[in-house]
């Protein structure tokens, strides 16, 4: 299984990245999807819920991830009852050290019954035999909310029109003062400066826990810092 797209897009740096997508006809009407146009990924990712719009932003203000897109393949899945069904993935990303990892959002109401623990166990199953990780991510992890402002406030940083040599310039300056607050980074580099480095991984902070003055900041990644803390081992 490999990471790829077969949609191509345009970027629109600066712009919102969450724009309105085609509309598919199901049993109970119209449902909406959306797109959200991936700076770091380069290209254009679909989303069909409001906790899969979440999730786009958390993968692209990640320090953990290397890739990701939702154009996931349909994968027959065999249960232990020696039924079948078919699934694909919200979401598939791959992690810095090469993981591949298959991606569902769900509302954490609907994971308690033994139908859907079957279900996931046997999706689980079927791409650990292939080498792919799977994870659940619900509500109550994407909408944390220091994480998810700073994911949005990331990803508003990879978005904006920058001069071509201003990182260039700003982690020169970074690396020569080394702050050890995201108070002293902002009075260097300035807000948008500040925010940039941190967007594009030169510097990091914890994303779970509100950012301000005093927040201190690492020049070593920690995993549990990241905003896509989800993907990790359980």
């Amino acid at each position: 299984m490999e990471i790829h797209s077969r949609h191509s897009h345009a970027r629109e740096a600066g712009a919102d990245p969450v724009s309105a997508g085609p509309r598919d006809i199901t049993r109970s009407g119209y449902q909406v999807r959306g797109i959200f146009t991936s700076v770091r990924f380069d290209r254009a990712m679909l989303w069909r819920s409001r906790l899969g719009c979440d999730l786009m932003y958390r993968l692209e203000a990640s320090w953990l991830i290397s890739d990701a897109h939702t154009q996931t393949a349909i994968m027959q899945v065999d249960r232990h009852d020696g039924k079948s069904f078919r699934y694909a993935a919200h979401a598939a990303a791959v992690a810095r050290d090469g993981r591949l990892i298959c991606i569902e959002c769900a509302w954490s109401q609907n994971l308690g019954s033994a139908n859907s623990l079957a279900r996931h166990h046997a999706i689980a199953q079927h791409l650990h035999a292939r080498g792919v990780e799977f994870r659940v991510v619900t509500e109550l992890q994407l909408d944390a909310p220091h994480v998810r402002n700073a994911a949005r406030a990331l990803v508003q940083a990879l978005r904006n029109r920058r001069a071509a040599d201003q990182d260039a310039e700003d982690l020169l300056r970074l690396t020569r003062s080394r702050p050890s607050t995201f108070g002293e980074l902002h009075s260097i580099l300035g807000a948008s400066g500040a925010m940039r480095m941190l967007a594009l991984g030169n510097v990091y902070f914890n994303t779970h826990e509100r950012l301000g003055d005093t927040t201190p900041l690492s020049y070593v990644h920690q995993e549990n810092f990241d905003a896509a803390d989800f993907v990790l081992a359980a």
